[in-house]
Order: C-alpha cells, then sequence, then structure tokens
C-alpha cells in the first residue's frame, strides 16, 4: 500500500497497458468519514458523460499503495509511487488519476472543508463529481470536517485497473479507512474505528483527461484493516 503522510486538521476526509497484465498480490492497508463520502455514491452506473468503449480491453493487478499517518501533508512519497511510475500510457495516467483524487479529497475535506478545491473537481465528473462534491458542501453547511486518528492506519491499494480502449477505464481498490469526522466547534467526533472497503471506479477520458464518473462501495468489512481481493 502507498502511504498518504497525513495533514494538519486545517488541511485535510479521488493507465493501455503495454506487454501483457502484472499481476501481484495485494497487500492493502482506511476509517469511517471516507466510508460515509463512498456510501453516499450508490451502486451507480456510468456516468452520463462518460465516452463509449473503442475497443478491447486491458486488465492488470497491483500492489500500488498509499497510506496517510495522522496529521501531516497528503502527498505520495515517491518511493512508494515508483510501481506507478513504471507504467506508462493510459494505465500509467489512470493510475495517478486516482492518486490525485485521494491528495485533493484530503485537501478538501481538511479544516475548513472546500467543496470548490479545484483539484479534486478537477479529477471528477458527472455523477462522482455531484455526489462527492455535495458530501464535502454538506460537511461545510453543518460545521464539521474529516482528519486521520493519531496514529493512522488508513491506505489505499489498487488492485484491479482495466483501460478499455483510449477513453474508458474502470479500477477497483481496497480502501483502510479510519477518518473521523470532527465537529468544527466542540471537537466532538461522530465517528471513529476502522473499515475495510472495496472501492471501485469508472473513469472517461474527458477533454482529454481522465475523470472519475462514478465511484461506489460494493464491500465493506467494521473493524478490518486488510482487504484481499479473490
Amino acid at each position: 500500500m502507498r502511504r498518504l503522510p497525513t495533514r494538519p486538521p486545517s488541511a485535510w476526509w479521488s493507465p493501455p497497458m503495454t506487454g501483457p497484465p502484472r499481476p501481484s498480490r495485494p497487500r492493502p492497508r482506511l476509517g469511517v468519514a471516507v466510508v460515509a463520502a463512498l456510501l453516499a455514491l450508490g451502486a451507480t452506473g456510468c456516468g452520463d458523460d462518460a465516452a463509449a468503449p473503442s475497443s478491447p480491453t486491458s486488465t492488470t493487478t497491483s500492489s500500488t499503495t498509499t497510506t496517510a499517518a495522522p496529521d501531516t501533508a497528503a502527498v505520495p512519497d515517491t518511493a512508494a509511487a515508483s510501481s506507478t511510475t513504471e507504467l506508462v500510457g493510459d494505465e500509467a495516467e489512470v493510475r495517478a488519476t486516482i492518486d490525485r483524487y485521494w491528495e485533493a479529497w484530503f485537501a478538501a475535506t481538511g479544516n475548513p472543508p472546500d467543496p470548490t478545491n479545484a483539484d479534486l473537481n478537477a479529477v471528477l465528473s458527472g455523477e462522482a463529481r455531484l455526489k462527492i462534491i455535495g458530501r464535502v458542501e454538506r460537511w461545510k453547511t453543518e460545521g464539521q470536517y474529516v482528519r486521520t486518528p493519531t496514529p493512522s492506519v488508513f491506505a489505499y491499494s489498487m488492485q484491479l485497473v482495466t483501460v478499455d480502449g483510449s477513453d474508458r477505464a474502470a479500477v477497483t481498490e481496497c480502501v483502510v479507512d479510519d477518518t473521523e469526522v470532527v465537529d468544527q466547534a466542540t471537537g466532538e467526533v461522530s465517528n471513529a474505528g476502522a473499515a475495510a472497503l472495496t472501492v471501485e471506479s469508472t473513469l472517461a477520458r474527458l477533454e482529454g483527461a481522465w475523470r472519475i464518473t462514478t465511484r461506489t462501495t460494493v464491500h465493506r468489512a467494521e473493524g478490518a484493516t486488510t482487504c484481499d481481493m479473490p
């Protein structure tokens, strides 16, 4: 898993292959605030503005993982990202889009939440944008923000990436989520504990850039800190 160093509360809770698929056994390691945002997405289909597939699908598995340490900047570290940077083309771009999503998500949901965060809006489109940005707006309205506890086990791992032609893709992630939703005025935490999620995203190349069009939690294991894919 790739670890995201955590941000202070003032700063925080979204590639065609060349050659044959490159399977590996993922070793993922996420909390409840991320769960809230992901569950809000529901089981959805492709966004209205997603492009249609144009050529056969390529699929690859990987253990690319990011984890977050509490209350530090959510910036992926270069060493952990090496398995992604070795790739080229659409698969590399799709994986980089998921990395950018998480970094922007942490920045947009911190204290205070910022639904206008340009980086987060740039990687979202259609249904995913409506639901994820909508959740950030509700946190802002309700005087809440997201943070990771100390210590944190938050992590995500892209375990399956499928690129369909040059304009459609799907990503399956394991997310170990221990994030917390905090009341700005009182400091009260409305949730606590970890859960392991299996999250599926669809992406489309729109205006020359990959964007997440749907994002759905398909499995959740309360209290778990790992999730193994079949």
